[in-house]
C-alpha cells in the first residue's frame, strides 16, 4: 500500500506514500501495493507537488475541529508518518469513498463525483513536517498492461482535488491549503470528506481584496489621473459582480492587458501589475472566493471641476469611458463631456 521514498531534493523530501483506488459506483477502495517503490509514481507524486505549489488561485482553511476524523488522522500520522503501518492512510480513503458515495446518491444524474485514484504522501518540505491527500480522476486513454496504470493515472492532463497540510514544529496543524483544478473546490471535497472551513469568509475577502487594490493604484493619481480613473472605476464595477474570483486572472484581465491612455504609463503599470500579484500574501486574503458585492464599501466618486462645479460619479460604471471623457476645444480649453438625455437643460454651444 506504501513505502519510505527517496530523497527528491534538498528542500522537499517524501518520507512516505500510499495510493488507493476509489470506486464510488462499486462502493470499494483498491489498495495499490509498493506505491512508493515505483519510480515512475514517486516522479509522478513529486511533479504534481510542484504542480501544486504554482497554482494562483487558492483559498485557505482551517480545520473545524481537532477531533474530526481528519484532524483525528493528522495527528496520528504526524505521531507515526508511515503511511505503510499507520491506519490512518486507510481510513481516510475509506472516509472518502463514503463521502463520494453519498454524493453520487445525492447527485447522481449531475454526474458530480469522478473515478479516480487517493493518492497520500508525508513528505519534509524546508525542514518541516507536511501531507498532502490528492483525488486524482481517471482518465480512460491508459489502456496498458501494469497494475498502475490501469488504475488510469494520466500523465499529461491531470484533473485533481488537492487538500495540502502543513504541520507546526510542536505537531499542531498549521496552513491547510485546497486546490481543485476543475475551478471552484467541490462542496463533499473541502465540507464533508475533510470537514474543513475557510480561515476567511467571502465578505471578509471581498472587503480586503477590493481596498487592497484601490490602495495599490492609488498613486497612479499624480502621474496618471485618467488611467487612474479608469482603473479605479473598473475595479470596483469588477468587485460588485456576484461572480467567483480568481484574483490572478482578474488582475490579468484588468491591469495586464490595459492599454493606458497616458503614452509614458506602461512602465507604471507593469510595475504596479507586479505589486498587484504580492497583494494576497502582504495584505491577508485568499486568491479563490466568491464575491459579495455588498462588501464593496465604494459607492460614489467625487471630482470638483471648478470651485462652484463637483461632479459625483456612481462607481463600477460599465464603459465609462464611453459615457464621460475630457476633451479639448478649438480655442484650448479643456472640457469634461457627459452623455446625457438632460443636455437640453443646458446651453448648447456651436463646435
Amino acid at each position: 500500500m506504501g513505502g519510505v521514498a527517496q530523497p527528491q531534493a534538498q528542500t522537499t523530501r517524501i518520507i512516505s506514500s500510499a495510493m488507493y483506488g476509489i470506486d464510488a459506483e462499486g462502493n470499494d477502495i483498491i489498495p495499490v501495493p509498493g506505491t512508493a517503490a515505483l519510480p515512475d509514481l514517486e516522479a509522478y507524486l513529486t511533479r504534481l507537488l510542484s504542480e501544486i505549489a504554482s497554482q494562483d488561485h487558492r483559498r485557505c482553511y482551517k480545520l473545524q475541529s481537532s477531533t474530526t476524523e481528519f484532524g483525528t488522522c493528522l495527528t496520528s500520522l504526524y505521531t507515526v508518518p508511515d503511511l505503510d503501518t499507520n491506519p490512518s492512510s486507510r481510513n481516510l480513503a475509506e472516509r472518502l469513498l463514503r463521502t463520494e458515495v453519498a454524493t453520487l446518491a445525492r447527485y447522481r444524474n449531475l454526474n458530480k463525483v469522478s473515478s479516480g485514484s487517493f493518492l497520500q504522501f508525508i513528505y519534509l518540505e524546508h525542514g518541516l513536517l507536511s501531507f498532502l491527500g490528492v483525488k486524482v480522476e481517471h482518465l480512460a486513454f491508459l489502456d496498458v498492461a501494469d497494475f498502475i496504470r490501469k488504475i488510469g493515472l494520466p500523465d499529461e492532463r491531470k484533473l485533481y482535488k488537492a487538500c495540502k497540510v502543513s504541520f507546526l514544529r510542536d505537531g499542531t496543524v498549521g496552513e491547510v491549503s485546497v486546490f481543485d483544478t476543475n475551478g471552484v473546490p467541490a462542496q463533499y471535497w473541502c465540507s464533508e470528506f475533510l470537514e474543513l472551513e475557510p480561515v476567511r469568509d467571502d465578505t471578509e475577502n471581498t472587503k480586503k481584496a477590493v481596498e487592497a487594490v484601490l490602495q495599490a493604484i492609488g498613486p497612479l493619481k499624480r502621474r496618471h489621473p485618467a488611467d487612474h480613473t479608469i482603473l479605479r472605476n473598473a475595479t470596483v464595477a469588477a468587485f460588485k459582480r456576484n461572480i467567483q474570483m480568481n484574483y490572478h486572472t482578474f488582475v490579468s484581465d484588468t491591469f495586464g492587458a490595459y492599454t493606458p491612455v497616458s503614452s509614458d504609463a506602461s512602465a507604471d503599470i507593469v510595475k504596479l501589475v507586479a505589486k498587484l500579484n504580492l497583494l494576497p500574501n502582504t495584505k491577508g486574503f485568499d486568491t479563490q472566493f466568491t464575491l459579495v458585492p455588498e462588501a464593496v464599501p465604494f459607492r460614489q466618486k467625487k471630482y470638483n471641476l471648478t470651485p462652484e462645479i463637483m461632479l459625483t460619479v456612481r462607481e463600477g460604471i460599465a464603459d465609462l469611458s464611453e459615457k464621460i471623457w475630457a476633451e479639448t476645444t478649438q480655442d484650448g480649453k479643456k472640457v469634461v463631456v457627459i452623455e446625457t438625455d438632460q443636455a437640453d437643460n443646458f446651453v448648447m454651444k456651436p463646435r
